[in-house]
């Protein structure tokens, strides 16, 4: 039993080997290059890389004008730290009292916040210092 085994493997690798034979034929000299093929896979590369390049073109260019828009920055702030509208109004006059070029530069300028019980209200007075802890208390 173990000769019939092992017979029956050697005529498989064989029939392999005969199947296989034949599997360098294009490699060896004389063979023919098809250059429409090299041509079209070197087309199809080109697209592919014109194509990435768009792409991250678009991002880039997306991205510096997401980072340099003074009111999209503003937007952007007061809705990570989850201002109001009405708050967002106030800021915006707390921003032309302190005559800053952009409202942005409030997030950055606690001094700002500083108005003073003689300029306004008591409510509003309460208003800004709550912003102002909305907007620094995780910093300090």
């Amino acid at each position: 039993m173990s000769s019939l085994w092992f017979s029956n493997i050697v005529i498989q690798a064989t029939l392999l080997g005969q199947h296989y034979n034949h599997l360098g034929e294009r490699f060896r000299s004389g063979a023919r290059v098809d250059v429409a093929a090299i041509i079209f896979m070197m087309i199809v590369l080109a697209a592919v890389a014109v194509i990435a390049w768009v792409c991250i073109h678009l991002f880039n260019a997306r991205e510096r004008v997401r980072c340099n828009h003074p009111g999209r920055l503003f937007n952007e702030l007061c809705r990570a730290h989850e201002i109001s509208l009405a708050d967002r109004r106030l800021l915006k006059q707390l921003a032309l009292r302190n005559q800053l070029d952009h409202p942005g530069m409030l997030f950055v300028q606690p001094g700002c916040f500083d108005i003073g019980e003689s300029t306004g209200t008591c409510a509003i007075s309460r208003r800004v210092e709550a912003l102002k802890q909305k907007i620094f208390a995780a910093q300090s």
